[in-house]
């Protein structure tokens, strides 16, 4: 059965500023994407989302999309689930970090599940060719 987390019993001590923030301007950023037509949506991917082949090539030009994929989303269902478990558990993390080491966490956290997300890919491929072969 397939169910979707809309609170947590975990009682925070403090507003979690940070999380609605970090989800204020995904929302934002999402908003601004629908305004784009097909060209310039894939113009703004291209300048801002993360292509590891050219990240490791051009790192020093490329650096900031490290930062600026975090608030790209592909579409509503993309960015209703991120910011689903945002607003769950994004509080109670903010909670037990503080404000600052959270932020620090959250940057940090988005290349490790990027380079994790593009290992599957590979994977998957794989057995793809693998079970073409057979």
């Amino acid at each position: 059965m397939f169910f979707f987390p809309f609170k947590d019993d975990n009682p925070t001590g403090n507003k979690p500023f940070i999380s609605w923030l970090l989800i204020s301007l995904c929302i934002i950023i999402y908003l601004v994407q629908l305004s784009f037509n097909s060209n310039e949506v894939k113009l703004f991917i291209m300048s801002y989302g993360v292509t590891p082949g050219l990240l490791i090539n051009n790192f020093g030009s490329l650096w900031f999309t490290v930062l600026s994929s975090m608030f790209i989303h592909g579409n509503i269902s993309h960015l209703f689930g991120n910011m689903l478990y945002l607003w769950i558990f994004g509080d109670n993390v903010e909670d037990s970090f503080g404000k600052v080491k959270f932020i620090f966490f959250y940057i940090r956290k988005k290349p490790t599940f990027q380079r994790i997300n593009e290992s599957r890919k590979i994977c998957r491929r794989s057995i793809y060719v693998m079970y073409e072969k057979i």
